[in-house]
């Protein structure tokens, strides 16, 4: 009898620690929200949009060089994430725009969606941001030839637009500045 009374009060005990309360992301903002979570149990994942661009004056720089396509690798930070690789088609024409594209999804661009977990970068749109590393190459033939690179910050459920520069003038504009 004592056994089973000894029982039952462990038994009584271990349910009393479990928590009864959902834990989930509570974020509105991320992609996973849970609504029936009362807690924060830090599994929040987010995403934002990035577009590149570049104007007239770079364009021309491309044609002059005669790249056959541009190739964009993208890495979103932490290191252990996935590198995207993205390529326009070799038209030997770039044509370039004076203004940054109305949004991400405009056609003629380069653009993809990145993905992220919660609180890598705690700083960053209160901990919702994150860190990307990009680098485009123009391609002649079999050469490839580092064009621009540059790590910026993106926020969640953002567009990011990115004007692409030669990486020697924009070293050259920012030395004269």
């Amino acid at each position: 009898m004592k056994q089973i009374l000894l029982l039952s009060f462990i038994a009584i005990f271990l349910n009393s620690c479990v928590d009864p309360k959902p834990s989930g992301c509570t974020d509105i903002y991320a992609n996973n929200h849970d609504e029936l979570a009362d807690y924060d149990n830090g599994s929040c994942q987010y995403s934002g949009d990035i577009i590149f661009f570049y104007n007239p004056s770079t364009a021309a720089e491309f044609n002059e060089a005669e790249y056959d396509s541009l190739v964009y690798k993208i890495t979103v930070e932490p290191v252990d994430s996935v590198e995207l690789e993205y390529s326009e088609l070799p038209n030997h024409v770039f044509s370039g725009t004076q203004n940054a594209p109305d949004n991400c999804n405009q056609s003629g661009y380069v653009s993809t969606e990145l993905h992220w977990n919660a609180l890598e970068y705690p700083e960053l749109d209160n901990g919702r941001g994150t860190i990307i590393t990009y680098q485009v190459f123009g391609m002649k033939s079999d050469m490839q030839t580092l064009i621009s690179e540059n790590s910026i910050s993106i926020d969640a459920n953002d567009c990011t637009k990115i004007e692409i520069f030669l990486t020697a003038r924009k070293n050259k504009l920012s030395s004269i500045l």
